[in-house]
């Protein structure tokens, strides 16, 4: 995270994605990485609103529930909803605006974003997950951040890019992989892989489609970055 305090802050779940952020917004960026843990995510959340910051976002990849997203489908919530069911609904005012930017530059789905406590990662869960919530796409982080930045009345925003589609499988035992602060095992990322080679496959395209998914939120965020350029309070 910046040493100095930045009026927007961004909580993401992986190195690869704050890397991101990075290139978007610049080096000194107020930013966090919670390692795909719901309970790290929260406490990113709350070192980012102690260290002065005003609004927070959730950025990062997610997992497409909604059969028309695809790979690098760009989602904004208007609605958070978490695993116990209380939804949590964003600042409508500050959204129209941004959405509106936004479109003007890409095709973005506003709406439902599920957050879960542990990764989504068949296409069975996916399925019955849209049909119970009817939420456009899943992530690990979003909901802890908007449970903080409730309780203590931070504004907070959501912006995801879809991974893994709605009929793509993800490895369950790929999290096992994700150090704490975000970044890769790969000793244990070999490990499991050689304990499960049929997963194979489907790590070469989840690769794949990272690349696509990078691109396009790296897109976004370049949009981002000229909406919030422009509220009073953001340098």
């Amino acid at each position: 995270m910046s040493a100095s305090p930045r009026p927007v802050g961004f909580v993401t779940g992986l190195r690869r994605e704050a890397r991101i952020i990075q290139r978007a917004f610049g080096d000194d960026v107020a930013s966090a990485c919670s390692g795909a843990d719901p309970a790290c995510a929260a406490m990113a959340a709350t070192r980012l609103i102690d260290g002065g910051v005003r609004r927070l976002f959730s950025v990062g990849y997610a997992g497409g529930l909604d059969p028309e997203l695809r790979t690098g489908a760009v989602v904004m919530a208007a609605e958070v909803i978490d695993p116990g069911g209380t939804r949590h609904r964003l600042d409508t005012a500050w959204h129209d605006g941004a959405n509106a930017q936004l479109h003007d530059k890409m095709a973005v789905r506003i709406g439902v974003m599920a957050g879960r406590d542990r990764a989504v990662a068949s296409v069975a869960e996916k399925k019955e997950l849209f049909r119970r919530t009817g939420a456009l796409a899943v992530d690990m982080e979003s909901h802890a951040v908007a449970e903080i930045a409730v309780a203590r009345g931070i504004s907070f925003s959501v912006l995801r890019v879809v991974l893994d589609g709605p009929t793509a499988s993800v490895p369950e035992w790929l999290a096992e992989a994700v150090t704490p602060d975000g970044g890769t095992d790969w000793r244990v990322l070999v490990g499991c892989l050689c304990r499960n080679p049929a997963s194979l496959p489907a790590l070469i395209g989840l690769g794949r489609a990272e690349r696509q998914a990078a691109s396009a939120l790296f897109e976004a965020l370049r949009v981002l970055c000229g909406v919030l350029a422009h509220e009073p309070g953001i340098p």
